[in-house]
């Protein structure tokens, strides 16, 4: 979408969100934390820019194909035993 993101670090989020990258990830409940970060990006315009063109790039990674040759390549790949 072209914004940046403030997460947690959960399940499905952790592969989405790169801290300082495409966004900010802070600890679960935080209300203080969600303030800090939510401040920091109103205040920093070049920033939001940044995350926001780094996050439309990162989401390149999870495009289908990309999604479905990994998983080909896992159920290809044999097993040692």
């Amino acid at each position: 979408m072209g914004i940046p993101v403030i997460s947690t670090d959960g399940t499905g989020t952790r592969d989405a969100v790169q801290h300082n990258f495409n966004g900010l990830v802070i600890e679960p409940r935080s209300a203080e934390e969600l303030t800090k970060c939510m401040l920091y990006l109103y205040k920093n315009k070049e920033v939001i820019e940044l995350f926001g063109h780094n996050g439309v790039e990162w989401a390149r990674n999870f495009d289908n194909s990309i999604i479905w040759r990994g998983m080909e390549e896992i159920y290809n790949t044999p097993i040692d035993v």
